[in-house]
């Protein structure tokens, strides 16, 4: 079970659930909550993180975010997400991740 994303402007440093990059104080980011079973935990994710993964992370199946975010990354649509990126520290951090994963 996730509770509904809300956004926020980051007071202090945070790393992105995703990508990694840090969430610099002042930046729109957004978070919810996850639970399993007896295990609860928070994503914070930039928004430009969220809009490249796009559907792929809306069919997110329960697998970790490990996993889901591999088999996006080894999708054809990778590459195209990352190339629409606006933020480019972000742009750089997923083409690093890519990099690894292929």
């Amino acid at each position: 079970m996730n509770t509904t994303p809300t956004e926020h402007t980051a007071r202090i440093e945070h790393a992105c659930s995703v990508c990694a990059v840090p969430i610099t104080p002042g930046t729109r980011y957004r978070r919810w909550r996850w639970f399993f079973e007896n295990i609860a935990g928070t994503v914070k994710i930039h928004p430009d993180c969220e809009a490249l993964l796009g559907d792929h992370f809306e069919a997110w199946d329960g697998d970790t975010l490990s996993e889901m975010l591999t088999g996006w990354m080894l999708s054809e649509q990778a590459e195209a997400a990352i190339a629409r990126c606006s933020d480019r520290a972000v742009a750089a951090g997923w083409q690093a991740l890519v990099e690894v994963a292929t």
